[in-house]
């Protein structure tokens, strides 16, 4: 580890993986290093964990569209000026033969992929390591008791089942805004996990 020229290094061979909570919190410093070095605002997205802090683009709140797991466009926009936005699924990361497919999302109950009927569960929470945490927990419980978990935690967020219906909680209408447009700009794409974790 070199602090002065700030890089981390590892053996030939070895590799690292901070898994879901390490991407969330990666997100998380590098917003809140870039907002006290005077950044007006900043957005970071690692691996499909994504942390905005201050002014967004237009000089307001950051609009985030949330990724339908099934069609190329998003199932929903959200506005937020600071906070995190986390989505998991089980579309991405995906292997096995197409009549028994598996995925990185363990339920812990049975040590398999998990069989929820939760293609994605997107969650909007003050950090990126909270919000990717309790994604993978409402992905794990199933639409009903992942929207419970959800607002027993006091974070909102969006479960969309294996039909492609989605599932928002009571208070996701607070960031809502339109219906996804075909315009991207200024828009920060919220995709489901890039990278396993």
């Amino acid at each position: 580890m070199d602090e002065r020229g700030s890089r981390v290094t590892l053996p030939v061979g070895v590799g690292f993986d901070p898994g879901g909570v390490g991407k969330g919190y990666a997100a998380d410093l590098v917003v809140e290093r870039l907002l006290a070095e005077g950044a007006a605002g900043a957005c970071a997205n690692v691996g499909g964990d994504l942390r905005v802090g201050g002014e967004g683009p237009s000089g307001g709140s950051w609009t985030i569209g949330i990724e339908h797991p099934l069609r190329p466009d998003s199932v929903q926009l959200v506005g937020l000026g600071a906070g995190a936005v986390a989505t998991s699924a089980r579309t991405r990361w995906v292997w096995g033969p197409q009549d028994d497919q598996r995925h990185h999302l363990i339920d812990p109950a049975t040590d398999r992929p998990a069989a929820s009927g939760v293609l994605s569960a997107t969650v909007i929470a003050a950090e990126g390591w909270q919000a990717e945490v309790l994604a993978k927990a409402a992905f794990i419980a199933g639409v009903a008791e992942g929207l419970v978990l959800l607002t027993a935690a006091g974070v909102d967020g969006l479960l969309v089942d294996d039909l492609g219906s989605a599932y928002p909680t009571v208070g996701l209408e607070r960031f809502t805004g339109p219906p996804r447009t075909s315009d991207r700009s200024g828009a920060a794409a919220m995709t489901g996990d890039r990278t396993p974790g």
